[in-house]
């Protein structure tokens, strides 16, 4: 990853050095990096269908799902025929599918737990959506 770090030093708005750091950081496992990378690759040249792909393969990983398939139909737009961009969507509609909404509040009830935390002590929790 060096030579993305040297060629982005040496020029901030080449678009294929951020765009290949994202890529290397995806596969460190970096992905809140890669996400920032791809985007600035992305913003740099909005027609690299790559900046869009890894933009939507860190968006997976961080379970933004909504934006990935954003990403996803950016690349598509691009180019129609790229199967990392349709494996991207198929996973982020997959995941919005089986996914609770989000919309709607959690809703919160209040208990006692004198037992853990001392006497009078109340903590929140979370129960399902409605």
């Amino acid at each position: 990853m060096n030579s993305q770090y040297c060629a982005i030093r040496l020029n901030q708005n080449q678009s294929g050095a951020w765009n290949n750091k994202a890529y290397a950081l995806i596969k460190l496992g970096r992905y809140a990096e890669s996400l920032d990378a791809s985007g600035r690759a992305a913003s740099l040249d909005p027609t690299l269908p790559e900046a869009w792909i890894n933009k939507g393969t860190a968006l997976i990983a961080l379970g933004r799902y909504e934006e990935a398939l954003t990403a996803s139909k950016m690349a598509l737009e691009i180019d129609p025929s790229l199967s990392d961009a349709k494996e991207n969507r198929r996973i982020a509609e997959a995941a919005l599918s089986t996914a609770p909404p989000t919309s709607a509040p959690l809703q919160l009830s209040c208990i006692t737990v004198a037992c853990l935390f001392g006497a009078g002590a109340r903590v929140f929790v979370a129960k399902t959506r409605k």
